[in-house]
């Protein structure tokens, strides 16, 4: 298997890149942004440079964030879910561009001819299974009742005319490894992305699951409502899903697992450069256009399989961000890569991976 190169090679680090100096950003950041527990990790020159633990896992329990303690990532999910239908591709059992009706049975009528790129994309127009755009709730529990449901719905916009992003399109996902492998979706990820690399703390679910040793996720918002409402103080996180959902948002995973998994990813142990490659390509629409969003608070303007994408130079990024609370960005004109996990919601995890990485570009002040 080819390994991925960075194309700006390995840069000088600036002199700010001390251990010292990076805690006492972190920890500046926690304080200013009440996180209460974090974990960091930082990749350069194909190798785990940072492991930084911060804070509490369990506020109500005195327990300590460790470089074991999985968090829940959330829509980070779907970075690796994406990896593992690429994994599909290069064996010859998935292509692209196929429609999913070619796969996949029972589908709605007007589903077929979807392809597995708009899925990934968030290009296909189907309507959302998600409640609404702030919580977890689905409107079904199964594929079978999904379909039912939603295929009494119009489509938002004829497939890859525009984007939008949807959990629907990683239910399907999540199916179409399945049909296509012949496991179920999280034995696959376990055989195929977790197993050989010998990581341990990857687990699926929501916070019904029992998962070991798993830092309590927190929030300083109530949810229940048709918007969430600010509080002046935070509490537990009971986000409830549909297990159909978890190849879009049900991934709980240590910073040290991620970080290794993420190594292995950018050094070619898992998929190909092309395949890589293909994941971190910009959307473009049928009418040739490539998508941005608008300006937000969010650092990501572009989208390309699963991956959400800064494109903006000096310092382009690939990467994912999920729940308000966990961030990884890989820039590869910089080779630096930097993972943030926290268990607080409205940390901007997104803007302390850009301050930590800026730490380790070539040249940085």
């Amino acid at each position: 298997m080819a390994t991925f190169v960075f194309a700006g090679g390995i840069g000088a680090a600036s002199a700010d890149t001390s251990d010292k100096a990076i805690d006492d950003y972190l920890r500046h950041e926690m304080a200013e942004r009440h996180i209460i527990g974090m974990a960091v990790a930082v990749i350069q020159g194909g190798k785990v440079r940072k492991i930084g633990i911060y804070g509490q896992a369990s506020k109500e329990f005195s327990l300590p964030v460790r470089p074991s303690t999985p968090f829940s990532v959330a829509s980070i999910s779907k970075s690796f879910t994406a990896v593992a239908v690429m994994m599909l591709v290069e064996s010859g059992k998935l292509r692209l561009d196929d429609p999913i009706g070619s796969y996949l049975s029972g589908l709605p009528p007007g589903w077929h001819g979807i392809t597995v790129r708009q899925l990934l994309s968030h290009t296909s127009g189907l309507p959302d299974i998600a409640v609404d755009d702030y919580g977890t709730s689905a409107i079904a529990e199964t594929p079978a009742e999904m379909m039912k449901v939603l295929a009494k719905r119009s489509a938002d916009f004829s497939p890859g005319s525009n984007y939008r992003y949807n959990q629907t399109n990683y239910v399907l996902l999540g199916m179409l490894i399945e049909r296509v492998s012949g496991m179920p979706y999280e034995e696959f990820c376990a055989q195929r992305l977790f197993a050989p690399l010998r990581l341990r703390t990857p687990v699926f679910g929501d916070a019904r699951t029992i998962v070991t040793e798993r830092a309590t996720t927190y929030t300083p918002f109530r949810y229940g409502g048709p918007r969430p409402v600010p509080l002046d103080h935070a509490e537990v996180l009971n986000a409830e899903m549909p297990a159909m959902t978890y190849p879009g948002g049900g991934l709980n995973i240590s910073i040290s697992d991620f970080a290794d998994w993420l190594t292995a990813l950018l050094s070619g142990k898992l998929i190909s450069e092309a395949s890589l490659k293909a994941i971190w390509a910009p959307t473009t629409l049928v009418d040739g256009s490539i998508f941005q969003r608008p300006p937000t608070p969010s650092l990501w303007r572009g989208y390309g399989l699963g991956w959400v994408l800064g494109l903006e130079e000096p310092h382009p990024f690939a990467g994912g961000t999920g729940g308000m609370r966990a961030s990884f960005f890989v820039y590869p004109k910089d080779d630096v890569a930097v993972i943030v996990l926290t268990n607080t919601q409205g940390s901007r995890p997104e803007s302390l991976v850009e301050g930590v990485a800026r730490r380790y570009f070539a040249g940085s002040d």
